[in-house]
């Protein structure tokens, strides 16, 4: 008698059977050959909270998807029932062109955020976003797979350089909560320092046992972990997304030149 598949990542139950079913919703979308879909993210790494967590999604199918089709899957994966656990489903769907990098800025098919009740299709942003190969290397990095051959194989190597300037990039974004923006720094200042890939709450703890006065990070994990907390002061926050956002430039700054002689340099010749 066989029993039921194990669970995805580190999720619950009612959280692994809307994932299930929203990948199975990617499967049967009318043409549209899929790939493979990955998860990223508390999900698959830990830290993710019931009720306060997305699951993030990366889909990768063969060939472009006309507006209305993108549309339409967004709209049935909005419509599928989604447990207490999940907060929503930030999920983007790519080619398998974009994810190995045959394109200077990856551009999407469809970008959803159903806890928002948002969904951009690639007409919407015909320049592409930066931002994805943050998402093409974490899914590289600790991506579990839902449907098709492993993320090694589908997502191409994004540089070190690179990925650091996209997440320069998503800390200028001011539509988040003042507590995302504030662990997206402290996580995005433990890859500057250390190379790791984390998630918010985990380089959050990371970053408050290296500097002075942690009240704001640990204000922030309080309502990413909680939901609620004390009001964080914007200036505060500002203030300290600016001294994130210079670390991360100097961490992404092209190295000195090695005198004659000393020496050959070592780069990384990666695809992105």
């Amino acid at each position: 008698m066989r029993g039921r598949p194990p669970l995805i990542g580190l999720l619950d139950p009612a959280a692994d059977r809307y994932l299930r079913a929203c990948v199975e919703l990617l499967r049967r979308a009318p043409g549209t050959e899929l790939i493979g879909a990955y998860l990223y993210g508390s999900g698959a790494i830990g830290e993710f909270h019931p009720g306060r967590s997305d699951l993030d999604v990366v889909a990768v199918v063969a060939d472009p998807l006309p507006r209305g089709a993108a549309l339409a899957l967004g709209q049935r994966i909005a419509e599928e029932p989604r447990p207490f656990a999940v907060k929503g489903m930030d999920l983007v769907v790519v080619t398998g062109a974009t994810a190995v990098g045959r394109f200077p800025v990856p551009r999407f098919e469809l970008k959803l955020l159903t806890f928002h009740g948002r969904a951009r299709t690639a007409e919407d942003e015909p320049a592409g976003d930066r931002r994805l190969v943050m998402h093409f290397a974490c899914c590289r990095d600790h991506g579990i797979t839902l449907a098709g051959p492993p993320p090694v194989q589908v997502f191409a190597p994004v540089d070190r350089r690179t990925y650091l300037g996209a997440l320069r990039a998503e800390l200028s974004l001011r539509w988040m909560p003042s507590h995302y923006r504030v662990l997206n720094a402290c996580r995005d200042w433990r890859y500057a320092a250390e190379s790791v890939i984390c998630s918010k709450v985990t380089g959050g703890r990371w970053a408050r046992e290296r500097i002075r006065d942690p009240w704001l990070v640990d204000a922030a994990l309080l309502w990413q972990i909680n939901g609620a907390g004390p009001v964080l002061d914007l200036i505060e926050v500002e203030d300290f997304l600016i001294e994130m956002a210079g670390r991360l430039g100097a961490a992404s700054a092209p190295p000195a030149v090695v005198p004659s002689g000393a020496g050959p340099s070592s780069g990384s010749g990666l695809a992105w």
